[in-house]
């Protein structure tokens, strides 16, 4: 009896020779959580052959509405690690490397000594983020960068620019804001960085309870933050994976 490919449906869409440089490729999620869990899980389930995932961060009870990896049975184990678990019951054959780190300035070397074909970053924090655009801009990796997918619920309005090209994201502006003064970026706005970013320019809502300075509802108290949903953090999931997939497995580039 035939035995079926679980990746058939890959290997017609990109044909045999475009999956097979998805079996050889080696590709890295910096941060497992609303966002790139589900981007690992549409690399994983498109047979990328190997994966390195980084995040140090456990799950949390407050994970489960936005995050593949989040159940009532996997609060308070680590995020590689369950996700780890996830991709290899999905392909059985794939490498996974699970890092329980977070990317920063002491972890950079070791984290990026790694050779992978290309990088997404699913990073919150600014300070790393842009070190991480940085680095991957100075070293020549191939990386697709993704916004602020908190209060936001139009997953139509989601799209793929260069970084220096989005608009109406405040996380990459401060990105934008950062790259330019600490790490050299142009300051043309009218330049790309040739690096790709996935964004939504929708308007963010802003939760009820905010903190009470004289800066206003802008500044989120932390123990509320934005909300999020799934169908918005997996969209930018899916289109941050499907960067990669298309560029490995169809030979493009990053030249938007």
């Amino acid at each position: 009896m035939e035995t079926k490919s679980p990746f058939e449906g890959v290997e017609r869409l990109y044909t045999q020779n475009g999956f097979n440089d998805l079996a050889k490729a080696h590709v890295m999620v910096v941060g497992i959580g609303g966002v790139g869990s589900w981007a690992a899980e549409a690399l994983a389930r498109s047979g990328v052959g190997k994966l390195t995932l980084v995040d140090l961060d456990d799950i949390c009870v407050t994970n489960i509405n936005r995050q593949i990896h989040a159940t009532s049975m996997s609060v308070g184990k680590m995020k590689v690690q369950q996700m780890k678990h996830r991709i290899v019951e999905i392909n059985p054959n794939v490498t996974v490397e699970a890092i329980e780190d977070f990317f920063s300035q002491s972890s950079m070397e070791d984290i990026l000594s790694i050779d992978c074909d290309y990088i997404i970053d699913a990073i919150d924090s600014v300070k790393s983020k842009c070190l991480l655009i940085a680095e991957c801009n100075k070293r020549s990796i191939p990386l697709v960068v993704t916004g602020g997918a908190g209060g936001k619920i139009n997953p139509s309005l989601i799209q793929e620019s260069d970084l220096n090209r989005s608009y109406n994201c405040r996380l990459l502006a401060q990105v934008r804001k950062r790259l330019k003064v600490e790490h050299g970026f142009s300051r043309n706005k009218k330049r790309k960085y040739k690096i790709p970013c996935i964004f939504s320019p929708e308007d963010q809502i802003l939760p009820e309870k905010t903190c009470s300075t004289d800066k206003g509802p802008t500044n989120i108290n932390c123990e509320n933050g934005f909300g999020s949903s799934v169908f918005i953090t997996g969209t930018f999931g899916f289109m941050a994976a499907a960067r990669v997939i298309n560029d490995l497995a169809m030979g493009a580039k990053n030249d938007d």
